[in-house]
């Protein structure tokens, strides 16, 4: 015969121990979530370079605009960066561009991260800032690839 006494007690001392588990974990998380926002901090206060995509910018590149993006708030996924900076980036291999090129690229970078901040992919930082979000997004392999290559 059950006796449902000492199972009520058996599964009434596992739900405190979960619950006690439960309260160490959201604490640990917390802790974690001020550490990461301290060291993101630290990260953008740096004075560690840049990291530039691999290949210049130019009209016979095969990758889409958003995806020279991706690759630039990738390779600096510890920093949070500004537009102007993504497009300083993406105009550094095509220094000829005149000045036309100059002022629509920053509209293009200023529009792409929009969209790739209600895509989910990057967040906006902190003053105008964006930083990478998305960690399983295809562009990470083919971006690791070319990394490995050079």
């Amino acid at each position: 015969m059950t006796d449902y006494a000492r199972s009520l007690r058996e599964f009434q001392a596992e739900k405190a121990r979960l619950i006690d588990q439960k309260r160490a974990l959201e604490e640990r998380l917390e802790r974690l979530e001020r550490v990461i926002s301290d060291v993101e901090r630290l990260a953008d206060e740096s004075d560690d370079p840049l990291v530039y995509p691999p290949e210049p910018m130019s009209e016979q590149e095969t990758e889409s605009f958003t995806d020279r993006v991706r690759q630039c708030l990738l390779l600096n996924d510890a920093r949070s960066l500004l537009p102007k900076q993504i497009r300083d980036m993406l105009l550094n291999g095509n220094p000829t561009a005149d000045q036309r090129v100059r002022q629509n690229t920053l509209v293009h970078v200023h529009n792409t991260l929009k969209r790739l901040e209600r895509q989910g992919e990057v967040e906006l930082a902190s003053m105008g800032r964006y930083r990478w979000k998305q960690k399983d997004y295809p562009v990470f392999e083919q971006v690791s690839t070319v990394i490995k290559a050079h």
